[in-house]
């Protein structure tokens, strides 16, 4: 599974998006976060810092944003099925 981190609009806080590209290798995200506490259409088009990541680099990348990077996103990056 592929992962984008999106910004919530009028927050400073970043949700992961369960994603995957397309066959034109697009970035498609889901409708809503892993938490389900944001909606792609509640957060802002022009910030999508990093798109269609895998699970490492999706880590990687939250550990390095630090704080604002939603708590039960985070949580279920981390969640083993």
């Amino acid at each position: 599974m592929l992962y984008s981190i999106l910004k919530k609009s009028g927050t400073d806080e970043l949700h992961l998006f369960p994603s995957k590209k397309n066959d034109e290798n697009k970035c498609i995200k889901a409708k809503s976060s892993i938490c389900r506490k944001a909606l792609l259409d509640d957060c802002e088009k022009v910030v999508y810092l990093n798109n269609c990541r895998d699970k490492n680099d999706t880590r990687e990348l939250c550990a390095s944003y630090g704080e604002p990077v939603c708590a039960a996103c985070i949580s279920a990056l981390y969640a083993t099925y």
